[in-house]
C-alpha cells in the first residue's frame, strides 16, 4: 500500500528528475510530458489485510478524504472470500505538472520558476534547453539576482574581452562581492550563451574581466634594504610592483603563518615572505631573487611540503628548515588533522628525506592525515633553529 507520504517521495524524485521537460513544454504552450500521470497506490490482497484492519481502514480513510486539486484518485470493488465487497482506491492520476507541484508544496516555486524560464527563454532562445536544467537559477535564487544574472551574462556576451574590473560592469547592482557570491551561476550561464567552458581556466580570464593582483605581504629584515623601500619594514604589493625594486637581498625567508612570521627579528640581508601558499609561483616573477640563498618554514603535512617543492621550481637554492621527520616525530603531542590532503603525484622537488617524509605522511605511516603545523611548535625551540639556518653559507 502507498500512503500519501510515500506518494509524496515518488513525485519528489519524478520532479526533480523531469521538470526540465515540463517548464521547456509549458514555456513552448505544448502538453507536458507524462501527464496524465497514473500512479498505482498498490492496493493490498485480503490475506495482507486480514492482519492489519485498522492500518488498511485508515489509509482508505486518507485516500477519500483527499483534496481533488491533488487528483484523482481511483477505486475499484473487490469481493473478497471473508471481508466480502470491499472499495479500495487503485491509483492516483495528476493531470498536470501543477498537481505535482501542489503535493510538494511547492505551487510558489514552480510560478516563480515558469516565469523565470520564459523570460530567460526570451533573452536567450538558443539555450532555453540546457537553462531548464538550471535548477539553483530557477527555484533558489532570489528574483533580484536573477534578473542581475540575466543583464549581466547578456552584457558579458557582448563584451567578451571587455578588461574591465567587476566593479565596472554597468549593470545596476553588480560589483566585485556580488559577483564572487554568484560566480558559479555567472560562469555557467556565460558558458552556454558564449560556449565557454565554464570550468577551466581562471573565472576572470574566462569572462574577459580584469582579476585583481593578487598581492604578497614581505618583511625586509634588514635596515639597508628598508632604505631602498622608503623606510617600509611590513608592506604587501603585487608581483608587477615587487618586480620594480632595486633592492639586492642576500636571503629570503618564506613562512606560512602570519602570526610566525611577524614574530621573526631583524637577520642581516633578509626579506621574509609571508602566507604565500601556493602563490609562490609569483616568485618566480621578481628577477632581483634570481640565484638568492632561501629558507622556506611551512607546515609539515602533504600541502606545506607539496608547496616546498614548488617552491623550490623557482629557487633552487631553497633550503627547509623544520620540515623533517625528527622535529615530526618529537612533538607528538602536538600532531593535528590535515583534513584535505594533498591528492597529485610525489612533489618532483624534494630531497630524499623530505621525499620520505611525504610519502610518510601520505601513507599514514604515523597515523592518518597527520599533520604538525609551524605555530604548533614553541618559539624558543623555532628561533634558534631558523637563525642559524638564515646564517649558513650554503654553495
Amino acid at each position: 500500500m502507498l500512503g500519501i507520504p510515500d506518494v509524496k517521495k515518488k513525485l519528489l524524485g519524478l520532479f526533480q528528475r523531469r521538470h526540465p521537460g515540463w517548464l521547456m513544454s509549458l514555456g513552448d504552450s505544448l502538453p507536458p510530458p507524462d501527464f496524465p500521470l497514473v500512479l498505482s497506490l498498490k492496493p493490498p490482497l485480503e490475506k495482507e489485510v486480514l492482519g492489519a484492519q485498522e492500518a488498511v481502514r485508515s489509509w482508505i480513510r486518507s485516500w477519500r478524504e483527499l483534496d481533488p486539486a491533488l487528483g484523482e484518485v481511483r477505486w475499484f470493488d473487490v469481493k473478497w472470500r471473508y471481508l466480502g465487497e470491499q472499495r479500495l482506491p487503485r491509483e492516483l492520476v495528476l493531470p498536470d505538472p501543477e498537481s505535482v507541484v501542489r503535493h510538494l508544496e511547492l505551487s510558489r516555486g514552480w510560478r516563480e520558476a515558469l516565469r523565470r524560464y520564459g523570460r530567460a527563454a526570451e533573452l536567450f532562445p538558443q539555450i532555453k534547453e540546457s537553462f531548464a536544467e538550471s535548477r539553483h537559477e530557477l527555484f533558489e535564487m532570489g528574483r533580484d539576482d536573477f534578473e542581475r544574472l540575466l543583464e549581466t551574462a547578456a552584457w558579458l556576451v557582448r563584451n567578451p574581452r571587455s578588461g574591465l574590473y567587476p566593479r565596472e560592469i554597468p549593470v545596476s547592482g553588480i560589483d566585485s562581492k556580488w559577483l564572487e557570491t554568484n560566480k558559479r551561476a555567472v560562469s555557467s550561464l556565460f558558458h552556454k550563451l558564449a560556449g565557454a567552458d565554464s570550468s577551466s581556466g581562471d573565472f576572470h580570464e574566462r569572462l574577459g574581466l580584469k582579476k585583481p593582483p593578487s598581492l604578497a605581504r614581505l618583511l625586509l629584515l634588514d635596515q639597508s634594504l628598508r632604505e631602498t623601500a622608503g623606510g617600509l619594514r611590513d608592506f604587501a604589493a603585487s608581483a608587477e610592483e615587487l618586480g620594480k625594486l632595486r633592492m639586492k637581498p642576500e636571503l629570503i625567508v618564506i613562512v606560512e603563518n602570519l602570526q610566525t612570521g611577524l614574530s621573526f627579528k631583524d637577520i642581516p640581508g633578509a626579506v621574509l615572505f609571508l602566507g604565500l601558499g601556493y602563490k609562490v609561483d609569483l616568485l618566480g616573477r621578481l628577477p632581483w631573487l634570481d640565484g638568492i640563498r632561501a629558507l622556506y618554514w611551512g607546515d609539515i603535512d602533504t600541502h606545506g611540503l607539496a608547496i616546498l617543492s614548488r617552491a623550490r621550481g623557482y629557487l633552487p637554492r631553497l633550503k627547509s628548515a623544520l620540515m623533517d621527520t625528527e622535529t615530526f616525530l618529537s612533538h607528538r603531542p602536538l600532531w593535528g588533522r590535515e583534513n584535505t590532503p594533498w591528492t597529485g603525484t610525489t612533489p618532483a622537488n624534494l630531497t630524499p628525506e623530505e621525499e620520505d617524509l611525504f610519502l610518510g605522511l601520505r601513507s599514514g605511516r604515523w597515523g592518518e592525515n597527520l599533520r604538525l603545523e609551524q605555530e604548533r611548535i614553541s618559539w624558543d625551540t623555532a628561533w634558534p633553529v631558523i637563525s642559524r639556518a638564515a646564517e649558513e653559507r650554503a654553495s
